[in-house]
């Protein structure tokens, strides 16, 4: 049982010191693909992330951040350099952001002015972590 295993256990958060991508490793996440660490802060993110439209926040992208990548590495931002993981996302396509379409209710329909919108699907085997792990992102937070 690894450090972060201990941790885990006891209800602590896990850092950076214990290696994230180590962790979705041992999950099965490939280092191969081509990938980006994302993290939302700041902006509409307080006000979508409780409401459950982060995934939908997230898919509108005014740059191409995500094109020729096979999935992105999610996280929202906390207080300081914190980063609370929420999901490994591949990516399977995109679409102009007119063509992209939001979820009923949700709060920022400005989104689809985007000049992308992104396919993505939630990547299976990593639920025991989303939602639970805290990363320190550094100073670039």
């Amino acid at each position: 049982m690894t450090k972060a295993d201990r941790g885990r256990q006891r209800g602590e958060p896990v850092t950076h010191h214990d290696g994230i991508l180590d962790l979705l490793e041992a999950k099965g996440f490939d280092r191969s693909k081509a990938f980006r660490l994302v993290r939302h802060a700041g902006g509409d993110v307080p006000d979508v992330y409780p409401r459950g439209f982060i995934e939908t926040y997230q898919a509108f992208q005014v740059l191409p951040w995500f094109h020729n990548l096979d999935c992105i590495v999610s996280f929202v931002g906390l207080s300081g350099n914190a980063a609370l993981f929420l999901g490994v996302y591949d990516v399977l396509g995109v679409r102009s952001g007119d063509e992209g379409r939001s979820r009923p209710n949700c709060p920022k329909e400005p989104w689809t002015v985007a000049n992308y919108f992104y396919l993505l699907r939630r990547a299976a085997g990593f639920g025991d972590l989303e939602g639970r792990t805290i990363i320190d992102w550094g100073r670039g937070a």
